[in-house]
């Protein structure tokens, strides 16, 4: 079934993103221009992988899915916190 493939594909795209995340993480911070964040881009890139394992795993069960949802959320609620303190964006 379609759902089958779509987890799967969000799955390997998760462990991709999250590989990137926890290998490049310096490459990240710098590109965002949030130097000094780099271990909180590693542990996003922790938590993806896992995320993008559940979903490999079971690629049919939602609960993989909306856990990635969720940590999705954190990753906004991260940005959103770094950028209020940066003083680059005149948010804060």
């Amino acid at each position: 079934m379609i759902y089958k493939r779509l987890g799967l594909g969000l799955g390997l795209f998760s462990i991709a993103l999250g590989v990137t995340e926890l290998f490049a993480a310096r490459r990240v911070t710098g590109a965002l221009k949030a130097e000094g964040s780099e271990g909180l881009v590693k542990a996003f890139g922790a938590r993806e992988l896992a995320a993008g394992a559940a979903l490999v795993a079971a690629p049919a069960v939602s609960t993989g899915v909306w856990a990635r949802v969720a940590g999705d959320a954190l990753d906004l609620i991260g940005v959103g916190a770094a950028l209020r303190r940066s003083p680059r964006t005149g948010w804060g």
